[in-house]
């Protein structure tokens, strides 16, 4: 298992909600990413994060989070010395996919793959976190333009010829004569030498479209950025590079026609066409409408309030409502936090005793409050007058598990109501949200949402979301029913908030490495005035320094002109999932594009990106 438990949890990530199913996609391709990256670094071979995957690592520390596919790329001559390696290189049951070994692969881009048929097996699904379909990583290729944009349209004509010459024996079936000629636009890609050249650009499609291509400087060295639970190279230039191909690109457009969404999910209709058998999957039924009778009742005259929190993270989801219940002075509340299990496909827990003990992370949660042990809990002794939950799945997550004493259809017969609250407020998308919609079926059709008596959700947009959602899930029927079981709270979650008895503004001061890069004349003596005007607010602005990365030493540059001029600041470290959580605590932001701009925005703190050109 190349990656931890936390990392499969669904979550919601700038207000879009990640469910496990996504994860397991994005954990195989993160382990295809390593082989790659394993070869390069091992032959001295240079690639970058691309397009999406570039864009995730900047603006986000990872994936797009309504993307699930991951782009490099590699300038020609580094792609031609990988091709000589990776065939003995990669892990035997990986393939490259590109136009002289693949099938209808007509692109000038390869593909790494992690096998080369669909995986049923208990090993393969073992390897690859109980997903069968093939997951890879797409490689692009990049070369130098002409100087002279006539020579370069000269050439993308002959291209363009050379290529509607080869779409015509790919039509007749003439495939040795179709990649022969693929091979020569390819040539024609390659003809320009890096020392004639000023520009670099991925020929196709993007100059045969005219793109007047990025300059070559750009590529001349990596960075490396941390992408979800790894690192990855980027463009040392890469704010420059996305300000090019994106304007501002801090700004969030979830819009996705690129590829279908998830790309997986495409193969497994392709699998049950061409199979005629149907996977196992969640489906509705009539019985999903019966509560189980509830068989205890409390007797010891208040009420009694159980949460059943998945995680530390998961529990800010809880607090509100906890905080609600522990000021009622006749309510006992009781907090249990339940272990999240690795399981196989065939559900069986593949954790060890004392994996299962630690998976609960009780040492992660609020220090102040109260936890009972799940292990000691007795249901039927406590006979809890509402038991609170936030995992939807019971037994039909496809890699993660909790203890089945714990599901939310055992736990009817303990309770007269079971209230399932999501782990986190999500945007508030509408039917036109394409990925949203999609993501749905698969953390929303699920049981607890049946067996709840009833669901709190954040608005009543989102509840008319559910509801349409369930309504055509179950065949079209129980709207009635499922109405009377959403419920709107406004209310229902929040943060803890900045600090607000000092009087002070706590400003977050970001600096990452590329400023230093992109402006390394100026850099010193501009933050150097920064300091000074932050120096001369001083009795009205406090100011922390962090960086992007995390801990890079970029941080010590700003923290030493900082002390030089007198100017007393914190310093913070952060991991990537703590970006809710410091994104409240501070009143504004102040510096380089980071995966902190988003964050703060969704929060709505003001965000001030730093311009060293002026």
């Amino acid at each position: 298992m190349n990656h931890s438990i936390d990392f499969f949890r669904d979550e919601v990530r700038n207000g879009f909600y990640i469910p496990t199913a996504i994860k397991q996609a994005w954990a195989c391709s993160l382990d295809v990413l390593a082989e790659i990256d394993r070869i390069c670094t091992s032959h001295n071979i240079t690639y970058y994060a691309d397009w999406g995957t570039l864009l995730g690592a900047v603006r986000h520390g990872g994936f797009i989070p309504w993307d699930d596919d991951l782009d490099i790329c590699m300038k020609r001559d580094d792609y031609i010395r990988f091709r000589e390696v990776a065939d003995a290189e990669l892990p035997t049951e990986f393939v490259i996919h590109d136009y002289e070994r693949q099938e209808n692969h007509w692109l000038f881009l390869a593909r790494v793959v992690n096998s080369s048929k669909y995986g049923f097996n208990e090993d393969y699904l073992d390897r690859h976190y109980n997903m069968p379909w093939l997951i890879g990583v797409d490689i692009f290729l990049k070369d130098y333009l002409y100087k002279d944009p006539e020579d370069e349209k000269k050439r993308c004509d002959e291209i363009l010829h050379i290529l509607a010459a080869a779409e015509k024996d790919i039509d007749a079936g003439n495939v040795s004569s179709a990649r022969a000629l693929y091979k020569k636009a390819e040539e024609a890609m390659s003809r320009v030498p890096e020392n004639e050249s000023d520009k670099i650009c991925q020929i196709f499609p993007w100059g045969l479209k005219g793109n007047a291509g990025e300059p070559k400087e750009y590529y001349d060295e990596p960075i490396r950025l941390p992408f979800e639970d790894t690192t990855i190279p980027v463009p040392a230039h890469y704010n420059q590079l996305l300000s090019m191909r994106y304007g501002n690109y801090l700004e969030i457009h979830k819009v996705w026609d690129a590829h279908s969404y998830p790309a997986f999910d495409h193969q497994r209709q392709t699998f049950e066409e061409e199979t005629s058998e149907k996977l196992p999957a969640f489906t509705y039924s009539d019985d999903l409408l019966k509560r189980a009778q509830c068989h205890t009742k409390n007797q010891s005259g208040k009420r009694t309030a159980l949460f059943l929190p998945i995680g530390p993270r998961e529990w800010e989801g809880f607090q509100k409502t906890y905080k609600k219940e522990s000021a009622s002075p006749n309510t006992d509340v009781f907090v249990v936090p339940i272990p999240l299990l690795f399981k196989d496909y065939f559900g069986r827990v593949k954790m060890s005793d004392e994996e299962i003990i630690a998976a609960t992370r009780l040492s992660a949660y609020p220090s102040d409050l109260p936890l009972y042990n799940w292990l000691d809990i007795d249901l039927d002794k406590l006979c809890p007058d509402v038991i609170y939950i936030q995992n939807p799945y019971d037994d039909q997550n496809p890699c993660l598990t909790v203890p089945d004493y714990f599901y939310s259809q055992n736990l009817q017969q303990y309770t007269p109501k079971i209230v399932y609250i999501p782990i986190s407020k999500t945007c508030e998308f509408t039917e036109t949200d394409r990925n949203d919609q999609i993501n749905m079926k698969f953390y929303v059709n699920m049981p607890a949402l049946f067996y709840a008596d009833e669901i709190w959700l954040q608005s009543e947009n989102i509840k008319n979301q559910y509801l349409t959602n369930l309504t055509n899930f179950s065949g079209g029927q129980n709207s009635d029913y499922l109405n009377k079981k959403l419920i709107a709270k406004t209310d229902l979650y929040g943060y803890d908030t900045a600090d607000k008895s000092s009087s002070r503004k706590n400003i977050l001061f970001c600096i990452c490495p590329f400023e230093i890069k992109e402006h390394q004349d100026i850099i010193a003596d501009a933050l150097r005035n920064r300091i000074n005007i932050f120096k001369d607010s001083s009795d009205k602005i406090a100011i922390t320094i962090c960086s992007y990365p995390s801990g890079d030493n970029c941080a010590q540059l700003l923290l030493d002109i900082a002390a030089n001029e007198g100017l007393a600041c914190d310093y913070i470290t952060y991991d990537l999932t703590d970006l809710d959580e410091i994104a409240m605590s501070f009143d504004a932001y102040y510096g380089s594009a980071s995966p902190l701009v988003p964050v703060f925005a969704e929060h709505k703190k003001p965000v001030m990106i730093s311009n060293y050109e002026i």
